[in-house]
């Protein structure tokens, strides 16, 4: 329940932006230049117009990494569950500083990495995107 619930939303959003993206595709020359070309709907929709779409649905999730573990400071309340979010919250109550800091730099690195990951995927989906 506690990851349908952190989940639920950020899933949602991702879709509606992915949908929103491949119309916007579908509008461009270029796929209407693969479709003149002859290839089936199927290639038009792998090869040209979803490799398009999908970068920003990548951004957008690698920048979600942070809702998502403000998120679960709620959730593991809400549910009663251990988790890193119910210690960051008593490391708040106790005034446990190194607790505070530690939590703090794990959810940050976490984030980073998050990003790092969305950014090695540009690459994976669009070759022409590099690193220089």
């Amino acid at each position: 329940m506690p990851v349908l619930t952190l989940s639920a939303l950020l899933l949602r959003r991702l879709q509606r932006r992915l949908s929103r993206r491949a119309q916007d595709a579908y509008s461009k020359l270029y796929i209407r230049t693969a479709r003149a070309k002859g290839l089936s709907e199927g290639k038009v929709a792998f090869k040209h117009a979803l490799p398009n779409a999908v970068l920003p649905v990548i951004t957008f999730a690698g920048l979600s990494m942070g809702h998502l573990m403000g998120g679960a400071v709620v959730t593991e309340t809400v549910f009663s569950m251990p988790g890193i979010g119910r210690l960051f919250v008593g490391a708040i109550a106790g005034r446990d500083f190194p607790v505070m800091l530690a939590v703090g730099m794990l959810v940050v690195v976490g984030v980073v990495v998050m990003n790092f990951i969305a950014d090695l995927l540009y690459t994976v989906v669009n070759p022409q995107i590099g690193f220089d």
